[in-house]
């Protein structure tokens, strides 16, 4: 992976988000209003959004943390 495809867009702003570009999908990480962190993947196929809570989203870098090296 290269850091060209990870993009921050808006830094700073409330609506900052997370971009990685991939040939035929983009991902996006962003967070909700309510505190919630939205993960979307958009794709050929249309857009698939996954929400995590701030708990879980605590547990997903905890795993993270521990794969890398």
């Amino acid at each position: 992976m290269t850091t060209e495809r990870i993009k921050i867009l808006h830094e700073g702003e409330s609506w900052e988000r997370l971009q990685i570009e991939r040939r035929l999908e983009t991902w996006e990480v962003s967070q909700c209003l309510d505190g919630d962190v939205e993960i979307s993947c958009d794709g050929s196929d249309g857009t698939t959004c996954l929400f995590l809570s701030q708990d879980e989203l605590k547990q997903v870098i905890a795993f993270l943390q521990k794969q890398v090296k």
